[in-house]
């Protein structure tokens, strides 16, 4: 038995490795937008809450109360981060709706009262840690987390419903299959957990440690096996949405004029601080409506298509204007910093900035859009 607890508990530390590396995968990664945040700290939460429960598996935790640190915060994290990551997928590009950004609140709290909590461990006190290992009902940290584990339910219960929209989706089929399969085992992991925890067993505790760590092995090896699993995702949902359109009875010619003159005539990428509600606003329709328009008559998400039209005002100034420097261009055409424009740039080109201007055979116009 004992080998079996310790080949189990290197099984779930391996899990939450596996959670970091693929979070430090996506840090070294060139793309910092909103999606790529919300994966890296989906990524770091889920990888604390399996190490947690390697260390649960040995009462670590009681030996050692200061390594608790970050548990709970991360329990109360991980189910508003999966519904903004599915929003981002949504609406790429664009901010998290204020509206939903207040379902961060508790991890807040809870996380401002764990920095509380663990400066007076650092003084003694390690007794009340220790009583939710030991006389978890009596506890009240015990009831922190049966709550957070109630929210985590309840979030994996709501996004049950987006995946099961998709289910006789044809062409992501092993893809739902593998999300839905996904939700059920981290719901079954969380029960496991809970029931650990209460009846303080430790065999309930290892199981959920090695669901969660089936969990993790499950998104890497997918997102090996295919590439452009979320984009898939991403692009099937949408489909979903817009099935009823919001541009139904609107003139889209109209829509595309009006989107023209203000990239041409008024050059509205110029604004640094420009936004899909801004512009939305200026051409008197919703930012969803703007937003289905671009991704299906332009197929860009807001923010690539103000970059494009950055990057080609760019092309034409670094040409036309040799004397200018590169950084007053950056910031002429719209970019608020040069390491953005580099990127955005390259990325549109396949050059740098300076490379581009120095070329003998500058490429004019690039990607063509209507």
């Amino acid at each position: 038995m004992h080998a079996f607890v310790h080949a189990a508990t290197v099984v779930i530390f391996f899990g939450a490795g596996l959670s970091f590396l693929m979070a430090l995968e996506q840090i070294s990664g060139r793309d910092r937008d909103t999606q790529n945040i919300l994966s890296i700290l989906l990524l770091l939460c889920n990888g604390i809450i399996t190490l947690q429960i390697g260390f649960a598996v040995d009462m670590v935790q009681v030996r050692y109360p200061l390594a608790t640190f970050g548990f709970l915060t991360s329990v109360y994290s991980v189910g508003p981060l999966n519904l903004f990551y599915y929003q981002s997928l949504l609406d790429s590009g664009s901010p998290i709706p204020y509206k939903t950004r207040f379902l961060i609140l508790p991890a807040v709290v809870v996380f401002t009262a764990e920095v509380i909590i663990h400066l007076q461990l650092l003084g003694g006190g390690e007794g009340f840690v220790a009583q939710m290992f030991m006389e978890p009902l009596q506890s009240p940290f015990t009831y922190v987390v049966l709550m957070g584990s109630l929210l985590v339910f309840f979030y994996l219960s709501f996004l049950s419903k987006i995946e099961l929209s998709l289910w006789n989706s044809s062409e992501i089929k092993t893809e739902v299959r593998l999300m839905v399969g996904i939700n059920l085992v981290a719901k079954l992991s969380v029960a496991c957990l809970v029931a650990g925890l209460l009846m303080r067993e430790r065999n309930f505790l290892i199981a959920g440690g090695l669901l969660l760590t089936g969990i993790h092995v499950a998104v890497f090896l997918a997102r090996s096996r295919y590439p452009l699993f979320f984009q898939r995702i991403k692009k099937e949902i949408k489909k979903k949405r817009y099935e009823k359109s919001l541009l139904v009875g609107l003139n889209t010619e109209l829509i595309h004029t009006r989107l023209m003159e203000l990239i041409k005539e008024e050059e509205v990428y110029r604004d640094m601080e420009i936004s899909l509600a801004a512009l939305a606003g200026r051409m008197s329709i919703t930012p969803h409506q703007l937003s289905q328009f671009l991704n299906e008559h332009l197929n860009l998400d807001f923010r690539n298509f103000i970059n494009f039209h950055r990057v080609e005002e760019a092309k034409k100034a670094l040409l036309s204007h040799p004397e200018e420097g590169i950084l007053n261009i950056c910031f002429d055409v719209g970019f608020n910093s040069k390491s953005t424009f580099n990127t955005v740039f390259k990325k549109h080109t396949g050059m740098s900035p300076s490379e581009f201007r120095s070329t003998e055979s500058p490429h004019e116009g690039g990607g063509g859009l209507p």
